[in-house]
């Protein structure tokens, strides 16, 4: 009877694990078509599968955290699970993708099958061994044994440890810059008040640089009339020629008769509009002036949203988002301050995670309750909004990516491929970086995973990353606001 429960429970866990690959799966299919192909779709079906896998096998490890943390598998299926996404995963980012991507791009390119096949080949090849000899000063491994450190060159740990620090890199960036970006969209209103007067300002401002516009394409038209009067007078019939048609006398009339009409043009020019106008040769206004009418038309359209953004934070529901952008202020602190103690306290083998912090808190404040059952719950509450926050930062993320990378329609195949690269390597690394947040008991499943790395050095990695991206973030958006400051105040 037990034999036949534990062959029913592994057929459940089978069916949940394959049943959520393919719901992730098609998530990564109407996400492919709804964000990445909304004008050019690619020629290439295989592209859209290869972005849905990885998108799948990336949901499917976080799908894998909660499942750890409220014991929904049991704890065989979901080593096998762990062990089947970490691996397959990284077959993808370090063999698939990058041959893929290399031989979408010469198929654009106009080569034939053959030779994109062969140029696919070696592509792998270097950047496999750029790949290792990159990520050697920076991909760490536990084992102190040579001849495990030899052997481990061709694992998937060794793929692994070098896509972890590829992905951690642009994790700690993106979380730096938005640790400081997000708290200030949210208090923006606040930090920088506009009135409406300034509004108004700019209103004017940009209306008088549209009249210059007008005013200035009117006095085009208005020269050109002018002349074509003085060259051929009123009567229109006459066609300007060319200088290959004309013939005999009448080619060297032609710039005497011009000659004429320009200096006619000018004294009209000055005596109609009391100015002189650039003649052929000069440089013409126009650009001037319609980047002029650009610069003003941004001002205003900024400085009306911060004006409504002013008068939102007025209202109960806006009192609500700033009081939520000043949480995200004390997270932010928070986060530099766990960061410095984690640089300077990094000789420490075991670091505080906010979950068993939690808990405490519970515990001292005097709560009866089952502590396991407490501790589970708080974990599984953290880690979901911990994954919840990282899911949808990596999809804005990959979608600002795209729009920058696939302006040209031929280069959109390798670019939803690139894509599924980051979205790989961010998915896999956010999992090293959420392990050391979890209480020790789910830590073991996900280190047998991953395998035998060296998880200090990817977090004080991320540490230093993260300070760093903080920091000039934070003197970005103090020039941008000292800017908007000054311009106002012109104004």
């Amino acid at each position: 009877m037990g034999a036949m429960w534990d062959m029913l429970r592994a057929f459940f866990d089978a069916l949940l694990a394959v049943g959520s690959f393919v719901g992730f799966y098609h998530a990564g299919i109407a996400f492919y078509r709804r964000f990445l192909c909304r004008e050019s779709e690619p020629r290439y079906t295989s592209v859209r599968h290869l972005f849905a896998t990885t998108f799948a096998l990336s949901f499917s490890i976080y799908f894998l955290i909660v499942c750890q943390i409220l014991t929904i598998m049991s704890p065989a299926s979901r080593r096998i699970h762990w062990h089947f996404d970490i691996n397959a995963l990284t077959f993808l980012l370090t063999f698939a993708l990058p041959v893929a991507q290399c031989y979408f791009i010469m198929i654009d390119r106009g080569y034939s099958d053959v030779e994109a096949v062969r140029g696919s080949a070696l592509f792998e090849i270097i950047f496999l061994v750029t790949l290792w000899r990159l990520g050697d000063p920076f991909a760490k491994t536990s084992s102190k044994d040579v001849f495990a450190n030899i052997s481990s060159i061709v694992s998937v740990e060794a793929g692994i440890s070098r896509v972890v620090v590829v992905g951690t890199s642009i994790l700690a960036i993106l979380a730096g810059f938005t640790a400081v970006d997000l708290p200030f969209s949210y208090l923006s209103a606040l930090f920088r008040p506009v009135s409406r007067s300034s509004v108004e300002a700019m209103e004017e401002k940009m209306l008088r640089a549209v009249n210059a516009v007008r005013q200035m394409r009117d006095r085009e038209a208005l020269h050109s009339d002018t002349q074509s009067s003085y060259l051929y007078g009123d009567d229109r019939i006459h066609k300007v020629p060319s200088s290959g048609s004309l013939q005999g006398t009448q080619k060297a009339d032609v710039p005497m008769r011009k000659r004429v009409a320009v200096g006619a043009r000018r004294f009209y020019d000055n005596l109609v509009y009391g100015e002189n106008v650039p003649l052929e040769g000069d440089e013409p206004p126009n650009i001037e002036i319609e980047k002029a009418v650009r610069v003003s038309f941004l001002e205003y359209h900024e400085s009306l949203t911060a004006w409504r953004a002013s008068q939102f934070a007025r209202t109960p529901l806006g009192v609500v988002v700033s009081i939520f952008g000043y949480a995200l202020l004390i997270g932010c602190v928070v986060r530099v301050y766990m960061a410095i103690n984690n640089i300077i306290n990094s000789g420490s083998a075991r670091r505080s995670n906010p979950s068993e912090q939690i808990h405490k808190v519970i515990m001292a404040v005097g709560i009866d309750a089952d502590v396991q059952v407490v501790s589970q719950y708080i974990t599984f509450l953290f880690t979901s909004t911990l994954l919840s926050v990282n899911i949808r930062a990596a999809l804005r993320r990959i979608t600002l990516v795209f729009s920058l990378v696939s302006s040209n329609s031929t280069l959109s195949s390798s670019a939803a491929i690139f894509l599924a690269q980051l979205l790989g390597a961010y998915f896999l690394s956010t999992i090293v970086i959420i392990r050391s947040l979890l209480p020790l008991g789910y830590r073991s499943m996900i280190a047998e995973a991953l395998g035998d790395l060296e998880y200090q050095f990817y977090l004080k990695w991320f540490d230093y990353l993260f300070i760093s991206s903080a920091a000039v973030g934070t003197v970005i958006l103090f020039l941008q606001a000292r800017r908007q400051s000054i311009r106002s105040t012109v104004i």
